[in-house]
């Protein structure tokens, strides 16, 4: 009896002992493992996109800064951004103290909100500026953050925050001048989203009327008209053509027009770079290159070009809503270097006669593939200026803001504007998915997809519930 009393006693104590010394060996860790995470600041980016990681692009941008940046982030006190104060906490952990951030309430600050306030149209929370000497740019959160049903909602963070710090302490900005006048699409209401990005990567934009100004500015580095349905006046095309002569660089892109709407001019202009534009649209019959079910939203092919091989590459599409069909005119000018850029498929036709409503091609439409983007550079005889470069798009809808979700787009314009510039330092850095991962479904997707959603899911369910109920009553 008094040996097994002894033995319970020996094994209650050694398990008390056990106990016990597990405790103490696990709060050791814990209190070593606390101190040394306050010593190191280990952080490790969770997030399927690496949204609070900066790329090696940021991470060269912030390495080569010589001006300090001063951040003021706008929010409601106690309701900051969290993801935004995270990546801001990046930028300002590499930048070897050049960059200092500090958060704001504009409704509590109005005379420092007042400041910051350059355009007088008032700044508000979830504003966020960004000031190097007497430089400022700043960020809303409409900017950072997109809200699409295709594609999910995207964080733009880095984007935005490394195009303002460029933006602020570049010494040469590009400055791109939009032409108005001839009812081209609004740059305000209808391009805001690019106008945006082009200030992301450090360029300026401006609005230009030619009859205004008396010509196209000395400091313009690019002039891009987007969709215009007037005509140029014979002394506007002059302006332009004479800007041109010298060296200057240009995007035309144009949308289908009505019957009755000629640019004679803007044709003049541009047949004597070898480009012909009629009124006209492209119809594709191609399942594979037209998006969702609609075949005159094309996703056309990509020829070699600079322009567009990074976008080959890495499978990235574009889609073009209605399009012209571009023509290469015949010329015996030696100086002149048509290169096609975007073309469709050879099922897909183009008609010219805007009247005709028959569905189907016609003996009269004209048969692809249809060349819908040209680059024209013409070689300059005069050595006191440099080669004419000029873009010319038979599309300009897909640089829309609905349209500028699709990375694609937004690609092909930004690497247009550059390509004429002769830069090859562009930002790349692409917006960050936070919810879903973003498909583009082409014509024949587009069917197999509603088919599955819409008849073969609920039918399996359905099945497979009436096999199972069968079963059980004849069990």
């Amino acid at each position: 009896m008094r040996e097994t009393s002894k033995k319970l006693f020996n094994n209650f104590t050694s398990t008390k002992l056990n106990k016990l010394l597990t405790l103490i060996i696990l709060v050791t860790v814990l209190v070593f493992v606390n101190i040394l995470s306050e010593r190191i600041p280990w952080k490790y980016d969770m997030t399927f996109e690496k949204i609070f990681s900066l790329s090696d692009q940021t991470h060269k941008v912030l390495a080569d800064l010589e001006r300090k940046v001063n951040i003021i982030a706008f929010y409601q006190e106690g309701k900051e951004d969290a993801t935004v104060k995270a990546l801001l906490g990046e930028y300002v952990k590499h930048s070897r103290g050049k960059i200092n951030v500090q958060f704001a309430d504009a409704d509590t600050n109005p005379l420092l909100a007042k400041k910051y306030d350059r355009d007088n149209k008032g700044l508000f929370n979830e504003t966020i500026v960004f000031e190097s000497e007497d430089a400022v740019k700043t960020v809303t959160s409409s900017d950072i953050y997109s809200l699409n049903d295709a594609y999910g909602k995207t964080f733009s963070g880095e984007q935005q925050f490394t195009g303002a710090i460029l933006y602020v302490t570049s010494p040469n900005l590009s400055r791109i001048y939009f032409l108005e006048g001839h009812q081209e699409t609004n740059l305000e209401e209808n391009l805001f989203k690019l106008k945006s990005k082009i200030e992301s990567e450090a360029g300026a934009v401006e609005s230009l009327n030619l009859i205004k100004s008396g010509g196209v500015p000395e400091d313009a580095d690019v002039v891009v008209v987007v969709s215009p349905k007037r005509d140029l006046s014979t002394d506007e095309r002059t302006l332009l053509q004479n800007y041109l002569a010298k060296g200057g660089k240009a995007l035309f892109l144009f949308d289908v027009l009505g019957p009755d709407t000629e640019l004679t001019n803007f044709k003049k202009l541009l047949e004597y770079y070898g480009i012909g534009i009629e009124n006209n649209f492209v119809v594709e019959e191609d399942s594979y290159s037209f998006y969702s079910d609609n075949k005159m939203f094309l996703v056309p092919y990509y020829e070699s070009h600079s322009i567009v091989d990074s976008l080959n590459s890495e499978s990235l599409a574009i889609i073009f809503p209605y399009t012209l069909r571009l023509e290469e005119l015949e010329t015996d000018d030696r100086n002149l270097i048509i290169e096609p850029l975007l073309k469709t498929s050879e099922y897909s036709w183009a008609r010219y006669n805007l009247t005709d409503a028959t569905a189907s091609k016609t003996t009269d439409d004209i048969s692809g593939p249809c060349v819908v983007a040209y680059a024209v550079t013409r070689d300059n005889t005069d050595d006191r200026f440099g080669d004419t470069r000029i873009i010319v798009a038979g599309n300009a809808k897909f640089i829309e803001n609905n349209m500028l979700d699709i990375q694609g787009n937004i690609d092909f314009f930004m690497n247009s504007v550059n390509w004429v510039q002769g830069r090859k330092d562009t930002l790349a850095i692409r917006p960050k998915m936070m919810n879903s991962n973003r498909m583009i479904v082409r014509g024949a997707g587009y069917i197999v997809l509603l088919l599955v959603s819409v008849i073969g899911i609920p039918m399996t369910v359905f099945g497979t519930g009436l096999i199972i109920w069968l079963r059980r009553r004849h069990a």
